[in-house]
C-alpha cells in the first residue's frame, strides 16, 4: 500500500476545501491535507486549496472550481462542522453535479455513517488518506472500479459500498513533507495567532497519535480503530530535515509543534533537540505534559531555544481529572511544572475547559484557583464539546446531556449539554470573566494583608448567575470597587 505508480496518462485536478463556519479553527495550516497534498502531487496531481469562512466567500469559491477545474473535490471536516459542510457540498453537487465528492477528517474515521448518508457525498475515506487517496483517483482517472478501493466508503446509487480500513501507514519517514505551498498561495502559510503575535510562524507536527487515553480527546478512539501501531514518530533527522527545507523556501522568525506531548518520547526529544540546536535555533514553542517533565527537560528545552511549553490543564479539580478525564496526574505536579518552566526562562501556556459533564460552580472555583497558582503567561479556557465515540460523549449521550445546536454555535465557545447543577447562563458568565476572575484569586492568593477580604471579594465573584439575589449584589460590588 505504500507504493503507488501513476500510470494513467491525464492527470486529474483535486481541490481541497474546508470551512471555519462554526467551528474554533483558525485559518492557518492543515498539516493533515498538507500530507496528503504532497503525495498527490508525488503522484503526478495538481492540487488547490480554499477556505470558506463565510458564506459571502461561496462566489469566490465558484470561481476557482471554474478555473482550476477539479475532477474531484476532497473536504476536511470537523465535527463541529459537519452541518456547514453538508450544506456546502449540497450547494456545490447542485452546482457542479458531475464533480465527484469525497470527505475525510477525525470525525469521519469515526462515524462515516454521518456523512454518507448525504446522498451528495460521493465518498468517505476511513483512514489516513495519503496512499488510499492515490489508489482511488489512479482507478477514477483510468476508468477503472474506484468504488471498489480499500479505505473508503463509497455511493453506489442507493447502495453503499463497504470496502475495509486500509492498515496504518507504519513509516511515517516514507511520506514526502507536508505541501505548505497550497496554503503560501491563499496566504494562509503565516499564523500571527499561533505565534503570539509573530508575524512570520510556521506549524510542524511531527508524529501520530498519543500514548494516553484522556476520555474528552479522539485519540483514544482513534487507538482503537488504528491499533497498536496508532503512535508513530518521523525520526528526528527527518524531522530536522523538513524544518530545514521549508526555512530554505519560506521565511520565519518563529515555530510551532502541535505534537500532542512534545516530551513524551524522551530520547526522540533529546536527539531532536540536540540536532534542532546546531543547525536551526529560531524559537519555538511545544506541548508537553505536566507530569513527565522535570528541570532536565526543561533544561534541554531552553538550550535549543524553545520560547514557551504549554500544558493541558483541562480542571482544577483533581476528582474530575483522575475519574473523568483520565488524567492522573496531581495539583502538586502541575504546580511543580510551571514553576520549573519558568525557573528555566520558558514562557508557560494552560489548556482549560469549562461545561464538562459532572462539573458545577464550585468545582470551575477550584479550576480559577489552579490556573491563578501556576501563573501562566497564557491560558485558553474552551467550553467543553463532546467527540463521537470519546468515553466522555458515550457517557453524555448515555445520561442524555447533549442538546441540538442552534444556529448561532461556535464549537468551544458554547456548551451543547445540559449539565445538572451546572447552567449554561452560569457557564458563559464564568467563560466571559475568566480573565478577571483569575486576576482577582491571585490578589487573594498572593496578600499578605487583608487576605480575609480579598478572599471574601474572590468568593462574591464567584457567585453564579443563577444565584440571582447574590448575583446582583456582586453587580453591586463591581461598581463600587471596579475592575
Amino acid at each position: 500500500m505504500e507504493k503507488n505508480v501513476k500510470i494513467a496518462e491525464d492527470f486529474m485536478n483535486i481541490l481541497f476545501v474546508k470551512t471555519s463556519i462554526g467551528s474554533w479553527i483558525e485559518s492557518t495550516v492543515d498539516l493533515g491535507v498538507a500530507s496528503i497534498s504532497a503525495n498527490l502531487k508525488k503522484n503526478g496531481y495538481k492540487v488547490n486549496y480554499f477556505l470558506v469562512d463565510n458564506w459571502e466567500s461561496l462566489k469566490q469559491l465558484f470561481f476557482r472550481i471554474d478555473n482550476f477545474n477539479p475532477e474531484v473535490v476532497c473536504f476536511s471536516s470537523y465535527e463541529s462542522t459537519c452541518k456547514s459542510i453538508n450544506k456546502l457540498i449540497s450547494i456545490i453537487k447542485k452546482k457542479y453535479p458531475k464533480k465527484i465528492i469525497i470527505c475525510g477528517g477525525v470525525h469521519i474515521i469515526l462515524s462515516p455513517e454521518n456523512y454518507i448518508k448525504n446522498k451528495n457525498i460521493d465518498a468517505v475515506c476511513l483512514g489516513e488518506g495519503e496512499y488510499v487517496l492515490v489508489d482511488f483517483l489512479n482507478k477514477l482517472s483510468r476508468n477503472d472500479d474506484y468504488k471498489q478501493t480499500i479505505g473508503f466508503w463509497v455511493r453506489d446509487g442507493d447502495l453503499i459500498i463497504k470496502n475495509k480500513r486500509a492498515k496504518t501507514i507504519e513509516n511515517i519517514d516514507k511520506l514526502p513533507d507536508p505541501d505548505r505551498e497550497i496554503f503560501y498561495n491563499e496566504g494562509l502559510l503565516y499564523n500571527p495567532a499561533v505565534g503570539e503575535g509573530i508575524k512570520k510562524t510556521i506549524e510542524f507536527i511531527f508524529s501520530r497519535g498519543c500514548i494516553y487515553n484522556c476520555s474528552y480527546c479522539s485519540n483514544h478512539a482513534l487507538k482503537a480503530v488504528y491499533g497498536k501501531n496508532y503512535v508513530r514518530f518521523r525520526s528526528p533527522k527527518k524531522a530536522i530535515k523538513e524544518i530545514t527545507t521549508v526555512l530554505n523556501k519560506y521565511e520565519a522568525d518563529y515555530l510551532v509543534f502541535h505534537d500532542d506531548s512534545f516530551t513524551v518520547n524522551k530520547k526522540w526529544m533529546n536527539e531532536f533537540l540536540d540536532i534542532y540546536k546546531k543547525n536551526i535555533n529560531i524559537p519555538f514553542r511545544c506541548n508537553a505534559r505536566a507530569d513527565l517533565c522535570n528541570e532536565n527537560v526543561f533544561k534541554s528545552l531552553k538550550e535549543a531555544n524553545c520560547d514557551c511549553v504549554q500544558f493541558g490543564l483541562e480542571s482544577g479539580d483533581s476528582d474530575m481529572r483522575e475519574n473523568l478525564l483520565d488524567r492522573h496526574m496531581s495539583d502538586m505536579a502541575i504546580i511543580n511544572a510551571f514553576n520549573l518552566a519558568k525557573k528555566n526562562g520558558l514562557r508557560t501556556g494552560a489548556f482549560v475547559m469549562i461545561g464538562l459533564p459532572k462539573e458545577t460552580p464550585e468545582k470551575f472555583k477550584k479550576t480559577i484557583e489552579l490556573v491563578a497558582r501556576i501563573n501562566a503567561d497564557k491560558y485558553y479556557l474552551y467550553v467543553f464539546r463532546p467527540y463521537q465515540s470519546t468515553k466522555l460523549y458515550n457517557y453524555c449521550k448515555k445520561n442524555k446531556m447533549i442538546q441540538p445546536q442552534n444556529g448561532n454555535f461556535i464549537e468551544w465557545h458554547d456548551s451543547i449539554l445540559k449539565i445538572p447543577g451546572f447552567q449554561k447562563k452560569d457557564i458563559k458568565y464564568y467563560y466571559s470573566n475568566f480573565n478577571q476572575l483569575v486576576v482577582v484569586c491571585q490578589k487573594y492568593l498572593n496578600s499578605q494583608n487583608y487576605k480575609f477580604i480579598r478572599k471574601l471579594i474572590f468568593d462574591l465573584y464567584c457567585i453564579p448567575p443563577s444565584n440571582s439575589l447574590l448575583f446582583h449584589f456582586l453587580r453591586i460590588l463591581f461598581f463600587i470597587f471596579g475592575k
